[in-house]
This record gives C-alpha cells, structure tokens and sequence, in this order.
C-alpha cells in the first residue's frame, strides 16, 4: 500500500516512486545483478503457489512482453505510457519491474500510481511521515490508515496552494473552502487527532475543532431471503443447471463458506489440504489466517 510504505521498506514505495506518470527508482537501493530472463522460473513458481491461474497467465504475457525490451527504467517507462489507462496490467508490470530489479516478490497489494506525497514541501512531508506512526501505533486496519493518509496528504497539497505552509497556520475558512465532502474532511480529522494526541499539540486540538464532526456510518446490505438462497442452492447442486464445473465449484465455495471473492479468486493448490479436509488462507482484506473445514 502506498502510504504505508514509506514506513514499511518490504513495500514497493521503498524502492521505486511514480512522478508525473514516470516510475524512477529511489535513490541508494542496491539493484539486482541477475537479469530478469535468468531467473523467470523463480517468479513464476512463487506466483504458480501464490496467486489463481488467470493471474499466472497474465504475469507470462507481461514478462514475455517486458523481455521483447531493453532492461532499463526508460523501458519500463515506455510500457507504462502504452498502458497508462489501464491499471490493472501496469499493477502487474510494477511488480515484474520490482522482481527485475529488487528480486521483489509480487503480492496482492494495490499499487499507488499517484503519489501526492512527493509533491509536498518538506515540511508536511515529515508531518505526513509523523502521523503514519501516530496511526500505526493505534488500532486501525491498514486500509483505513493508506486511505486516510492518502487523502490527508491530498489535503495538506490544497493547502499549499492555498499559500499555507504550515498546518498551525490554518483556519477556519481555508476548511470550509476545502470543498463539500465531509468525508473527507473526516479522514484528515482523524489523522491529525491521532498526531495532535500523540504530540500533546495544544493549537492543533482547538484548530481540529473547525472539521466537521465523526460520521457515523454503517453499510448495510440487504440480505437474500430463505427462499432465495434455497433457490440458489438447488441451482448450484443441479446438475443440470446451464453453468460450467469451474463456476459451480466457485457457487458453492462462496455459498457455503462466505468467503469474500478476492480470497477465492487468489485459491492456489497449498491452501487446500486433502488430508485435513480443509482450507487455509490469509484474507485479502484482513490479512487475519482462517482455516475452513
């Protein structure tokens, strides 16, 4: 994640940063010496063990594309500019990049193609870099941290350009014309409480008071009926039923576990044991380990 990685150096923000559209490496990661043909095998038997199928398929056709090139970041460059719209095939030519040249193994984490951050000054830089381990040290999921960092970092730009410099500099107005959406606003609340908190920052406190207050709200998704899902189950057992084996077999893996679709889609052949009757995996969202009979 992108944020996080500031923090963390096992991600890819550690090693390779994205201006202006361009991927550049950050400066003093040492780079591997093995070419990127020499050592395939290695990178496709991680991700064989690792990820589904489809995604092993799609990292063969980006290393066969990215091997048709020069090994150079300007190559890398070029690609990224073929495929600038579309985020999914440059997420998987990011992490060809950092095995390339950082023999980096790819994971599932989103890859973060608009840094905000490094357009900042220094100075809300380093209050950035503060807060991530003001949040880090609390109890929040991951995901809420990169996303309220993210937007944080988006705030502290509008600030600059609206010739605030400093964040015990702000007031009232400069809030209010941040724009309408108060969910926003309630994300940068967050992570500057949990740094004015930490720092027993005084003046921070009273200027946190202008943000609109913490929203409360809860998804709610509307359930199917017993009928439906009886309905949905005699589909799914009926051999008869117009639907191919693979998506049978992924109807009744979601219908009897509950297992989210990104945890079933990233299934490879260690997470099931036959001897055990059982799956085992590390949630996408959570990252929480769970065993299923």
């Amino acid at each position: 994640m992108a944020y996080l990685s500031l923090i963390d150096p096992k991600c890819s923000a550690y090693y390779i940063t994205f201006v202006g559209g361009k991927v550049k490496p950050v400066n003093g990661r040492p780079l591997s010496e093995v070419p990127l043909r020499d050592k395939t095998d290695v990178f496709f038997k991680y991700v064989e063990e690792h990820f589904s199928n489809n995604t092993l398929i799609a990292y063969k056709w980006m290393v066969k594309r990215v091997l048709c090139e020069r090994r150079s970041f300007f190559s890398y460059n070029k690609l990224f500019d073929i495929y600038r719209n579309n985020r999914t095939i440059k997420s998987y030519l990011v992490h060809v990049l950092l095995f390339d040249f950082f023999d980096l193994m790819p994971d599932s984490g989103r890859i973060d193609f608009s840094f905000v951050y490094y357009s900042l000054s220094e100075t809300y830089q380093n209050l950035i870099r503060e807060c991530l381990r003001c949040l880090l040290s609390g109890k929040l999921q991951e995901r809420t941290i990169n996303v309220s960092v993210s937007i944080t970092a988006k705030f502290f730009k509008y600030l600059m350009s609206s010739g605030v410099f400093d964040i015990h500099s702000l007031t009232e107005s400069v809030i209010r014309d941040f724009g309408s959406d108060t969910y926003e606003l309630y994300r940068v609340k967050l992570v500057l409480t949990y740094y004015a908190e930490m720092f027993s920052d005084n003046q921070l406190q009273e200027i946190l008071k202008w943000f609109p207050p913490a929203l409360h709200r809860k998804k709610v998704y509307s359930a199917m009926s017993d009928a439906e899902l009886n309905q949905l189950e005699s589909f799914l057992l009926d051999p008869d039923s117009a639907i191919t084996k693979r998506d049978r077999a992924i109807g009744l893996l979601l219908y009897y576990t509950g297992m989210r679709s990104i945890d079933v889609q990233n299934l490879a052949r260690q997470n099931i044991s036959i001897a055990k009757q059982s799956l085992s995996f590390l949630q996408h969202k959570t990252g929480v380990h769970v065993v299923l009979p």
